[in-house]
């Protein structure tokens, strides 16, 4: 399991947040840019 952390972007009003990949997953998973990528919520967090 990998750890990610949750990073704010979007100007003084910080409306939007990021999870930031590591290069060498997104490659291995063959993402490219714009690629959709689902986020499942758990019960657990």
């Amino acid at each position: 399991m990998n750890i990610r952390r949750l990073q704010q972007t979007g100007g003084k009003d910080g409306s939007s947040f990021l999870i930031i990949l590591p290069k060498e997953w997104v490659v291995r998973q063959s993402l490219k840019k714009g690629d959709p990528v689902v986020v499942s919520e758990r019960e657990d967090g």
